[in-house]
């Protein structure tokens, strides 16, 4: 274990030479679509006031710098404060800006940000885009997709996994859409 640096000398930037690479990666820098002040304005629960957009850009850079499946450990105290509704809308204004900006499959965190902050209107809102990706030569995105509702968990994110599963036509995608019924199932008993 290396020595701890002195009192009053300067913090080492970044992680010890002997560190492990994977606790500490650097805030990613946010694509211009993704502008905290331009996004739909997120509500403390407990507060009349709304999170400014230095803390929003935070927010936002926990979902770009988590691992597929990994939650960052201040997404779920962020969500205990801000205001459930106001963060739904926010996850989809940020969606809705990946999807206009061509929705670069690097950022995909912006897709998966959903499942974090969404809500049953946001189950109702993707169905029919993920519906809508194959046909648009985007299999990879809607199989992703499912992802969303499965993380949200709830009945009505149940159901339309299962209208998915009977009325799509692509094989990986009622397969997968199956899969995820099954794991939704599972966790709510």
């Amino acid at each position: 274990m290396p020595p701890r640096p002195a009192p009053g000398s300067p913090a080492p930037e970044g992680p010890p030479a002997s560190a492990s690479a994977r606790w500490w990666r650097p805030s990613p820098a946010l694509p211009a679509w993704a502008d905290p002040a331009t996004l739909p304005r997120i509500r403390l629960k407990d507060d009349p006031g709304t999170l400014p957009a230095g803390p929003t850009g935070h927010l936002l850079t926990m979902p770009a710098m988590s691992a597929p499946g990994a939650v960052r450990p201040g997404v779920p105290l962020a969500v205990a404060v801000l205001d459930a509704a106001d963060l739904a809308e926010f996850g989809w204004g940020l969606f809705q800006r990946w999807q206009n900006a061509g929705a670069p499959a690097k950022e995909k965190w912006a897709l998966d940000a959903l499942g974090l902050v969404g809500d049953d209107e946001t189950v109702r809102r993707l169905t029919p885009v993920i519906r809508a990706w194959p046909g648009e030569r985007g299999h990879r995105k809607a199989v992703a997709g499912l992802d969303v509702p499965a993380s949200i968990g709830t009945g009505v994110a149940l159901m339309h996994l299962h209208g998915i599963a009977q009325r799509v036509t692509f094989k990986g995608l009622k397969d997968r859409a199956v899969d995820r019924i099954a794991e939704v199932a599972d966790a709510m008993g």
